[in-house]
């Protein structure tokens, strides 16, 4: 994960801001955005196999022989290759149906808004990461208590991480897309809905990844199809109707029922759910957060210099949440890893 992180999250984006710049003031505009973009990927490629080769040079070591099993390892693959089109069909199909139904300046605002809501899956993307391989480990040893109670804390840590994020894009919606513009500002709705589906994703949890990490990856690519139908479908009914506000709609109507459907898979295969019944702790904790912001928010100026306030207000914000959360005392289960998260940072220094 470390090399991951640091080729996607760090290399990349500064290799493509440190070419984008001159080639902008070199007149290339569009051109020079995709070039900046290119020579990122193939600079990210490169640092890839450097550190593949350095972590495992067995790979380019003629005397090793490969044991291949070429058709279990497509029979999986291929259902998760397919899965993956599917979920980025979900997530992105969005915007080209409304480069066709409307504007090319609706297409603007609703772009804006969908990438600020993706903020909120950053949480669950980051936990899976971590928690899928463990997953899959548990499950093949056939340890379904223990992988019941990691399910479970994994989906707590998600959503009660994932929230205040979520509910400050629903309540600040109008102000966040001031930033990119004042025009962007009627795309304010749209943020909330699609806010909204990111607490959705992120009170289910890991639900699709556990589906998946057990094996059942033509499950996955079913539930994606179904996801991505629905998504379409709807986009085709509401976008003509309502424009950008229909699109979020349409996501947050298929990304609710697709996570319905994932949530009774989980409790049909596996015979739990992902809810603790301290799952109430987050949501006292949103309650709280959001009944000061909304006590005390005449008191602050949206006005003037937007991103100054915008900090200012979610930083009061997410104290609140979290001193509220402390304060309803840490299940044991959650500081033992939390201490080894805490460990595992201070070790890495």
């Amino acid at each position: 994960m470390r090399y991951r992180v640091f080729i996607r999250e760090i290399i990349e984006p500064i290799t493509r801001i440190v070419f984008v710049i001159p080639l902008f003031i070199l007149g290339w505009k569009l051109f020079g955005a995709l070039t900046a973009f290119i020579i990122s990927i193939i600079i990210g490629t490169v640092l890839a196999y450097y550190f593949l080769r350095r972590e495992y040079p067995q790979l380019i070591q003629k005397n090793v022989k490969p044991i291949l099993e070429s058709r279990k390892i497509l029979g999986f693959s291929w259902p998760l290759f397919l899965a993956d089109f599917f979920g980025l069909l979900v997530i992105w199909i969005n915007i080209l149906m409304i480069g066709y139904f409307q504007s090319s300046q609706e297409v603007g605002v609703y772009s804006a808004a969908h990438r600020t809501a993706l903020l909120g899956q950053v949480m669950l993307i980051s936990f899976n990461a971590i928690f899928s391989p463990i997953m899959a480990d548990l499950f093949n040893k056939k340890e379904y208590q223990k992988l019941e109670v990691l399910f479970k804390i994994v989906t707590k840590w998600v959503f009660s991480f994932s929230l205040p994020i979520c509910l400050l894009m629903i309540f600040l919606s109008r102000e966040i897309l001031s930033v990119f513009g004042n025009n962007f500002t009627e795309g304010a709705a749209c943020l909330a809905l699609l806010a909204v589906a990111q607490i959705l994703n992120s009170a289910i949890g890991s639900s699709g990844f556990l589906i998946m990490m057990s094996g059942r990856s033509k499950v996955n690519l079913i539930n994606n199809v179904i996801a991505a139908g629905l998504n379409i479908g709807f986009n085709l009914f509401l976008i003509p109707k309502y424009g950008i506000i229909g699109a979020a709609a349409a996501y947050l109507i298929s990304v609710a029922v697709i996570n319905i459907i994932r949530l009774i898979e989980v409790n049909f295969i596996f015979n739990f759910h992902p809810f603790r019944a301290d799952i109430r702790k987050p949501l006292v904790a949103g309650v709280a957060a959001s009944l000061f912001f909304f006590l005390t928010k005449t008191w602050v100026d949206i006005g003037g210099v937007p991103l100054l306030n915008i900090v200012l207000v979610s930083f009061v914000y997410v104290s609140v949440y979290f001193f509220t959360l402390y304060i309803q005392r840490v299940d044991e289960q959650d500081r033992i890893i939390f201490n080894r998260i805490k460990a595992k940072l201070i070790n890495s220094r």
